[in-house]
This record gives C-alpha cells, sequence and structure tokens, in this order.
C-alpha cells in the first residue's frame, strides 16, 4: 500500500495545478510581512467579535500592538470590511468552530491511497433559515491577491460534513475585504464533494511537475524547485527574443503570458531580496566606480479627520466645516469602493445594491464622477466560432 500523503488544505490550489510539489520539501513562507501582519490581527480581531457575538470591532490597537502592524490605518480598513462582511452574512448562522483545527483521512477505493487532510477554517457554521440548514465555511482573505481557493474551501468542506454528518448540503463563502466583495457558492451535495475527492486522487497520480504563476505563488517549494527554475530560465530567453517580434506573432506571446508573470514575480523576489540585503550592508559597489544605496521617500496625505479641522480653519482662513467644504470641493475624491460601503450601511436591508447604483447614475448624469482608465491583461475561456 502507498505510504499515506499528508496535505494541508491551504496548499491544495496548488496541489491541484502541480500535484507532485507536495512532494518537495519546502521552505516555509515567509509571514512576517506587513500584509501578512495585517490579516493575522484582522482575523485576531474578528476571532473576538465573533466568539463575544460583538456588533463592533475591539480595540484595534492592542491588535496592532501583538501582531507587530505599523500601518494601524490599513489594519482598520480591512478589519472594518470584515465587520461589514461578518454582519451581512453571518447574522443567519448559527457558529459551530472558529479556527480550529481539522484532521481527516481521505482513502481511495480503487488504489487504496491515503490522503491525510488537515486545515483550520475560519469559521464553520450551520444555517438558521432552513428546515434542512446546510453547513456553511466562512473564510476571511485579507492578501492584496485576488486568488482562487476553491480548492482549500473544498478541502475545509469535506473535513467538517465528517465531523457534521447530519448535514447533507455545505456553502462556501469568502470575504475578500482588500476587493470588497464577497464570493458565495453554489449548495454542494455530498456526492458532490465525494467526486472532488476522486478528482484529487486523480490529479495526483501525475508525476511531472507543472510549473505555473497561479501554481508556484504560494508553493512552500518554489525556492527550491528545479523544475519552477528551468522554466523562468527558459522563458526569460524567449521573452527576449518574443520583444522583436511584428504583431502576427501575437498568439505565440499569448501561449507565453504565464512564463511572463513568473519571470516578473521572479524579478520582484529578486528586488526584494537584494533591497534587504542592500540596507544591511549601507552600500554596496557595482565594480564601475559608482555604489549603489537604499534611499527611503515618504508622501503624505492630510487626513480630514475632526482633530484637523482647527488647524485647517486657521490655515485657510476659514470657519465652520460647511465652508472648508466647499473651498475644498475641487480637490477632494472618495473612491468609490467605500462611497459605496457608507451608502451599503446606510441602506435597509435588501436595499443597498440599488441605491449604490442609484446614486452612481446621478453623480454621472452631473458629470461629478472623475473616471480613470488603465490597461490590465485578463484571461477568460475562449470563445468558439460558430
Amino acid at each position: 500500500m502507498p505510504d499515506p500523503i499528508k496535505i494541508s488544505c491551504s496548499r491544495l490550489p496548488g496541489v491541484m495545478l502541480c500535484p507532485p510539489s507536495h512532494l518537495v520539501a519546502g521552505i516555509p513562507i515567509d509571514s512576517s510581512g506587513e500584509a501578512s501582519q495585517v490579516g493575522s490581527a484582522a482575523h485576531a480581531a474578528m476571532r473576538v467579535v465573533v466568539e463575544d457575538s460583538l456588533d463592533h470591532l475591539p480595540d484595534l490597537y492592542e491588535f496592532a500592538n501583538l501582531h507587530g502592524v505599523e500601518d494601524v490605518s490599513d489594519l482598520f480598513f480591512v478589519a472594518y470590511r470584515c465587520m461589514k462582511d461578518w454582519k451581512e452574512y453571518g447574522e443567519d448562522l448559527r457558529v459551530l468552530a472558529i479556527e480550529e483545527l481539522f484532521e481527516g483521512e481521505l482513502v481511495c477505493a480503487s488504489t487504496g491511497q491515503i490522503i491525510k487532510l488537515s486545515g483550520h477554517p475560519d469559521i464553520v457554521a450551520e444555517e438558521l433559515l432552513d428546515d434542512d440548514p446546510a453547513l456553511v465555511i466562512f473564510d476571511w482573505k485579507t492578501g492584496y491577491l485576488d486568488t482562487d481557493c476553491f480548492h482549500q474551501m473544498m478541502g475545509y468542506a469535506v473535513l467538517a460534513m465528517r465531523r457534521w454528518p447530519q448535514y447533507n448540503r455545505v456553502i462556501l463563502i469568502v470575504s475578500r475585504p482588500r476587493f470588497n466583495r464577497v464570493d458565495i457558492s453554489v449548495e454542494f451535495s455530498r456526492d458532490a464533494l465525494d467526486r472532488w475527492q476522486e478528482e484529487l486522487f486523480l490529479r495526483l497520480t501525475r508525476e511531472s511537475f507543472c510549473p505555473s504563476d497561479d501554481a508556484c505563488k504560494y508553493c512552500p517549494a518554489a525556492m527550491s524547485c528545479e523544475a519552477k527554475h528551468a522554466t523562468i530560465r527558459s522563458a526569460s530567453l524567449d521573452l527576449v527574443e518574443q520583444s522583436e517580434m511584428e504583431i502576427s506573432d501575437l498568439e505565440r506571446m499569448a501561449r507565453s503570458y504565464d512564463k511572463r508573470k513568473m519571470v516578473g514575480r521572479a524579478l520582484e523576489q529578486w528586488d526584494k531580496t537584494f533591497k534587504e540585503a542592500l540596507q544591511a550592508a549601507g552600500s554596496v559597489s557595482t565594480g564601475d566606480g559608482t555604489e549603489l544605496y537604499l534611499e527611503s521617500s515618504e508622501s503624505e496625505s492630510p487626513m480630514l479627520c475632526e482633530a484637523a479641522l482647527p488647524v485647517l480653519y486657521e490655515s485657510l482662513g476659514v470657519e465652520g466645516a460647511e465652508n472648508l467644504f466647499l473651498l475644498l470641493l475641487d480637490h477632494l475624491k472618495i473612491p468609490k469602493k467605500d462611497l459605496s460601503d457608507i451608502i451599503g450601511a446606510r441602506s435597509a436591508r435588501g436595499e443597498k445594491g440599488a441605491n449604490i447604483k442609484a446614486c452612481f447614475e446621478r453623480l454621472s448624469e452631473l458629470g461629478a464622477v472623475r473616471t480613470s482608465r488603465r490597461r490590465l491583461i485578463k484571461t477568460r475561456k475562449e470563445t468558439q466560432d460558430d
């Protein structure tokens, strides 16, 4: 009988893309970055909210200190949206588990292969509004990358449905506070979860490494993976050649797009590593009579908070908030997501979407919406011509 395979749910998205990646002894992912610290602090704060059934956020400065967060304003931003999503979708749920460790063995009927699966879903709950309630997996994704976590959530679902066998359906809810979005899955039956497990076992029979930007992004073995390094080396040479191509070679360039992303991410990692070493060294010679060093730059944006009003009144020679607002009117702008949040918080249940849409339609008619455009390369399923 083959040896059991140990996989954490968080690694499932990468394993489904590059099955042998679970075999490589990896280097732990650095979780000391500011985004990770903000995410840890926001999760800890939301645990208190859920455990104590709070309708407000706890003292975030305390959580910022505990988790080493320097940019407290970013923590407030993330935690506020985590709280908003929980209040909207969590009020109809009965919480069963909060950040508990789930473990279980999956057994392939045809080969006897065993997968020892484990994971820490943020929230496991049940619906309260149904005679036949579904199990609900609720997870916050607080990072800057809009990554696909479907297989991670399915792993959580399999483990949770084993702990509570009385449920026949499961719903997956993912809150993405940095994108002001909540992803809600269709309901999955136990048969659907069984089919997903069959697909997982089938994928794990593949022996070839499949490096790609999505597969390698969070893989703990990425730093030591020779297959990834070989792909980046060949991609670099290929991209240099393609930079001189005519537009008629567009399809070949499109086939190399994922490799370009891998090269770009490798350069970002190189920059990060070099800057850390340069900061420690102070400066380093380039060998041609010059040297490199780090120089910090900062930009400041005054905040229109209550404490700042007296200073602004005096500096600008105005009296009262209304006159200040009129003076700054042409210089103020508010992000669409923030305005949508404010409108949503002041809207009755079920009216949020309509109120936001109506507001922006009226603002657009009055020419009171500034539009900036940028071009992004996106991926979608290819359409077939009839």
